[in-house]
């Protein structure tokens, strides 16, 4: 028998290893392992599937009729024929999560392709190849520089948006990029996270991993030290209606020290290689080009110090072309502009600069500092 963990108020459960979320009401042990049963049979397109659930669980035919409705009504499954006759396919709604525990065995790419590819196989390509990308790439992240003993992984695919979670329990990315960095402050890795190219381990990594995601993603975050970071800067994003608040919740009474949670409709036209191909330009290409996120400076949105304008051109002489985005910010001071706009631009002249999403009050200092 399956042993079933309850763990966070009866509503996570562990399945044989993998979590299953249940909202809203408390499953008995034997229905989780039909159900789950029920989809693994259909992925590995068991013949009657019926008789095959029958003779795994000694329950009775109409039993396994009243598993298969349920999951029916759920989305899980869609049928076709009628009563003996009916067969079952995955549905629309799919979900896979998984707790594996982290050795040098372990490989990211085989980990996707065995075990999670199957939730997106009907998704289309561009989010095929855009999933495919920030699965590996913070799974590696977790295997190479967390430090981590077992991630806990859910991809899923719910009214038209997919989901993918990814938890992990060691040191913690903000606490372990400070002390390698010698960073003050959650806030200060966050806005290093965001331009790219920062890394742990320069010899065997570019950066490119969470810089790339958070540009393909509709939406990125990190949950770490008790904080939730929104890098996309979404305020669309309701938070707790896409569970959001409730994953990182989980990861905190769970014990996990770093989770990454990100999100992209179907019906998207980004591409990845798009994304490539703005950020790191034909013939070289070389990652050249960044976007400064401005409201990561400062989580109260007050841009007012040359110090903080220090924060942001940190390390940009390592890029060609640079944006400032000022979306969220209302204003700024004229020591923040001073420094931003023309003091580290004489300093850079190798450095094409442009900003965008600045408001009236903002083009007003820019255009003050730069005469």
């Amino acid at each position: 028998m399956i042993k079933i963990n309850f763990l966070v108020d009866n509503k996570y459960f562990l399945v044989d290893n993998c979590f299953i979320l249940v909202d809203n009401q408390v499953m008995h042990q034997s229905t989780l392992e039909i159900r789950k049963k029920i989809i693994d049979a259909l992925r590995s397109d068991i013949v009657d599937l019926n008789n095959y659930i029958q003779r795994q669980f000694n329950i009775s035919r109409q039993a396994v009729n009243k598993h298969l409705r349920a999951l029916e009504e759920e989305g899980f499954l869609t049928s076709f024929g009628k009563t003996k006759n009916k067969n079952y396919q995955l549905g629309e709604i799919r979900q896979q999560s998984k707790i594996i525990k982290l050795d040098k065995k372990i490989d990211e790419f085989d980990v996707y392709s065995q075990d999670f590819e199957w939730v997106v196989e009907n998704a289309p390509k561009n989010i095929q190849e855009i999933v495919d990308w920030g699965f590996t790439e913070i799974l590696n992240n977790a295997i190479d520089h967390a430090q981590a003993k077992i991630v806990f992984i859910v991809l899923s695919i719910k009214e038209k948006e997919l989901f993918l979670t990814i938890c992990d329990d060691g040191e913690g990315i903000f606490n372990r990029i400070k002390r390698i960095k010698d960073f003050d402050s959650d806030q200060r890795v966050v806005l290093e996270l965001s331009k790219g190219k920062l890394t742990t381990d320069d010899e065997n990594h570019t950066g490119l991993d969470i810089f790339f995601s958070i540009e393909a993603f509709d939406f990125f975050a990190i949950y770490s030290n008790n904080h939730l970071y929104n890098f996309n800067n979404n305020t669309e994003i309701n938070l707790e209606k896409y569970g959001f608040e409730k994953v990182f919740k989980m990861g905190d009474d769970l014990g996990f020290s770093t989770a990454v949670r990100m999100s992209i409709k179907l019906s998207s036209t980004t591409k990845l290689k798009d994304v490539f191909d703005k950020f790191a330009k034909a013939p070289e290409f070389e990652f050249d080009t960044t976007i400064v996120s401005l409201y990561l400076v400062n989580e109260k949105q007050n841009l007012v110090s040359r110090s903080q304008a220090k924060q942001a051109t940190n390390r940009l002489e390592e890029f060609k072309f640079v944006t400032f985005d000022f979306k969220g910010i209302g204003s700024i001071g004229q020591g923040f502009a001073d420094e931003l706009f023309r003091v580290y631009p004489n300093k850079n002249p190798q450095i094409s600069f442009d900003y965008v999403n600045a408001d009236v009050e903002v083009e007003k200092m820019i255009k003050r500092v730069k005469k």
